[in-house]
């Protein structure tokens, strides 16, 4: 064995043992890293909070429903639901049954709220607002309620009912006046004015 390849082999042995040693210090014997990867934080609990329908048409006087949905997030605990109604809807009232949820980890729970109008609701569109709370958790959804048949947007003071009568005995009015004055005129040009006409039956 000459020099040259005596010293070729005692360096290739040497980069195979320091190869093994690099690579199981870095892996152990299994195999597996001995480096722990970074992993991004979990996400805290939570919950969401939905509303279905999102919307709704009653007609005054009338009620209507709605399902309240609350979906843990990894979240346990109990979340209390408020109904918000906004100023302006009159006779509008809206409660929750029942009124707190109570939740486990990715389970879901559900809640009705009930609105009701009373015939002195305006006719317009409103938005119900319902608030979860836990804690310092708090999440809202909301749901449109459109009013038909109740005060004529709150402008009138009135019931639609009654002023569509006070329209009528105005158009009423109107029209008589009309054919007063048509009959007047007619009495100017020389046209006979045949209500005053009287009948005699014939013998």
């Amino acid at each position: 064995m000459t020099k040259q390849l005596y010293a070729r082999i005692v360096v290739l042995t040497t980069l195979v043992i320091l190869g093994s040693w690099l690579f199981l210090s870095h892996t152990g014997a299994s195999g597996a890293p001995l480096i722990a990867q970074a992993s991004l934080p979990a996400a805290p609990p939570d919950f969401s909070i939905s509303a279905s329908p999102a919307s709704a048409v009653v007609i005054a006087g009338a009620s209507t429903d709605f399902t309240i949905t609350l979906t843990s997030q990894g979240f346990s605990g109990i979340v209390s639901l408020e109904p918000s109604v906004p100023s302006g809807a009159t006779g509008v009232t809206a409660f929750v049954n029942p009124p707190t949820v109570a939740l486990t980890s990715e389970s879901t729970g559900t809640s009705n709220l009930h609105v009701s109008t009373s015939m002195s609701s305006p006719s317009r569109t409103f938005t119900i607002a319902v608030t979860g709370t836990s804690g310092s958790l708090s999440h809202k959804t909301s749901v449109s309620i459109t009013i038909v048949g109740g005060q004529l947007g709150g402008s009138t003071g009135q019931p639609a009912s009654v002023y569509m009568s006070s329209v009528a005995a105005g158009l009423l009015v109107a029209v008589g006046g009309a054919l007063a004055l048509a009959a007047g005129l007619s009495r100017r040009s020389g046209v006979k004015d045949h209500s005053s006409l009287s009948f005699e039956p014939t013998r």
